[in-house]
């Protein structure tokens, strides 16, 4: 079992350092009161991936997690904070390069599924930054 678990380990570090550049740092830059950032992987597709830990600074020991999926400008965000049930939203979102492969963009939250199972809609918004790895 160990072996197998070795040759699994290895495989994704050897896929992960192949496909290195498509990884990217991801981080909040309005986030009030908490922080937030995480990964982002570009498939080959131009279709990215993100997934991310949020720490609020009331409850800094039990982080919120967050995952989104984008193509094109348009995306599906599934949340979950401490204690909550899981929230979707389906996103819009907008990207501009800033210097070399650095990245600023803004997020909004077109339709939300809250925790009471009912539509809000454009509840909230985020700017961020993506960093190349």
């Amino acid at each position: 079992m160990r072996t197998i678990v070795k040759i699994l380990f290895c495989q994704v570090i050897f896929t992960c350092m192949v496909a290195a550049s498509n990884f990217s740092l991801v981080t909040s830059l309005t986030t009030a009161g908490s922080m937030s950032g995480g990964l982002r992987y570009v498939l080959p597709s131009a279709d990215t991936i993100d997934f991310g830990v949020s720490y609020n600074d009331q409850d800094s020991k039990n982080p919120g997690i967050w995952a989104d999926y984008y193509r094109g400008n348009f995306g599906v965000l599934v949340t979950k904070e401490p204690d909550k049930k899981v929230e979707y939203a389906a996103m819009f979102s907008t990207e501009r390069t800033l210097l070399d492969n650095i990245t600023v963009g803004i997020g909004v939250k077109v339709v939300n599924v809250n925790q009471g199972r009912t539509l809000d809609y454009f509840t909230g918004w985020d700017a961020y930054l993506v960093v190349p790895i």
